[in-house]
């Protein structure tokens, strides 16, 4: 009689006959950061292939769906050294080491990807996609000064829809707490940092770099320096006193994150642009 490991390893066995190729890339977050345009960067390598699906969520909404389903998200028409899986909600989510160590069991020498932002950019950037093209029914005729004028507290403790989305996009913007799990699990060596400030500015600069963090050759495309992924999100959209109250709330954290390893491109060697936080360029 097999026993439950036999069977497992046999089963795995069958699933890799099946499928080329298995995913281990993964660009974890966070949401409104460049996720998807640093994807499609990727995904023009001739050695990298990326599900055609945007956001495929499995190790954090879909494992009940099951393997088969998983790889069926990657092209598998031919072998390519790394299937890029780029799903926001691994790092949005990762409040334990749960999710990373479920992507790492399932691929041991995975490389990790990370993106941040300003805040309350991304914050301002949250809420009107989740208005305009999620079309959140709670965010309909909601005014986002007012959204921001809710308790803070009284969010993080209630069942109420809207709320609940309020607390979701205020932790969606602190980001430390969840680059040092997923830089505990896979190795610092292992875990890249991105800026979405210089993936926008200085793209041609940062794919290099991606590039590589990945050990592939490095490849040109004035893709990389498009700028039709920005959207219009603007400070100027909250009063001075809800932009005041915001960079305090995740000012720390996001120096803190800056210092974890972002990678200023754009800068002078040994100057910092006034409008970065300290340690955020080396």
């Amino acid at each position: 009689m097999l026993s439950l490991t036999t069977t497992w390893g046999v089963h795995e066995e069958l699933v890799m006959k099946k499928f080329v190729n298995r995913p281990n890339l993964f660009i974890v977050g966070a949401m409104k950061c460049g996720t998807t345009a640093l994807s499609g960067f990727l995904d023009a390598h001739p050695d990298i292939v990326a599900s055609p699906h945007k956001e495929v969520h499995y190790f954090s909404l879909n494992m009940d769906k099951g393997e088969d389903w998983y790889f069926r998200q990657f092209p598998q028409d031919r072998p390519a050294k790394y299937t890029l899986d780029a799903s926001p909600t691994y790092l949005d989510t990762c409040n334990t080491v749960l999710i990373p160590h479920l992507i790492k069991t399932f691929s041991p020498s995975a490389k990790i990807i990370i993106l941040i932002r300003d805040p309350v950019e991304r914050l301002i950037s949250h809420f009107n996609h989740s208005q305009t093209v999620d079309k959140t029914p709670e965010l309909q005729g909601v005014k986002l000064t007012d959204f921001l004028d809710q308790d803070w507290t009284a969010a993080f403790l209630s069942v109420n829809p809207e709320q609940v989305i309020f607390s979701s996009m205020l932790t969606g913007s602190a980001y430390l707490n969840k680059i040092q799990i997923f830089s505990s699990v896979f190795g610092h060596e292992n875990v890249l940092l991105i800026h979405n400030e210089d993936l926008r500015l200085n793209g041609m600069e940062v794919m290099r770099r991606v590039f590589e963090f990945l050990g592939l050759e490095p490849i040109q495309s004035e893709f990389f320096i498009t700028l039709s992924y920005v959207g219009n999100t603007s400070n100027k959209q909250i009063s001075l006193q809800q932009e005041l109250k915001l960079y305090k709330a995740f000012g720390h954290d996001y120096v803190e994150s800056c210092r974890a390893g972002v990678e200023r491109y754009f800068a002078a060697a040994g100057k910092r642009a006034s409008n970065q936080p300290v340690g955020a360029i080396y």
